[in-house]
């Protein structure tokens, strides 16, 4: 986030400059403080109804859009070198257990 900006607002502006999409829903999926000795937060945003606004993205961004099925995105979540550790453990409750799956395909569900 930038100085003055929202949590939302930041994950707005984050979304357009490192992928070139908007979203017209936003839903904060994920809230951490991960470290006590430190004020740093993670939150982790699930963005819905997404359109392409920006093809030149910012410069040193490298991003391929994948489109992936919600199995692979469990087991690219699963994997270890899978950046976003806060959410890893979801994931792979998601696997393993199907009432956990459900409720994360409802989050993850289209609009």
């Amino acid at each position: 986030m930038e100085e003055g900006e929202s949590i939302l607002d930041g994950a707005k502006r984050e979304l357009l400059e490192e992928s070139g999409y908007e979203a017209r829903e936003f839903i904060l999926w994920e809230s951490q403080q991960p470290l006590s000795k430190i004020e740093w937060s993670v939150y982790i945003f699930i963005a819905k109804g997404l359109t392409i606004k920006k093809d030149n993205l910012d410069a040193g961004e490298k991003i391929e859009h994948l489109p992936v099925t919600f199995d692979e995105l469990i087991e690219i979540g699963i994997q270890d070198n899978f950046y976003e550790k806060e959410v890893a453990i979801q994931f792979m409750q998601a696997k393993y257990d199907p009432q956990k799956k459900a409720q994360l395909q409802e989050l993850f569900k289209s609009l």
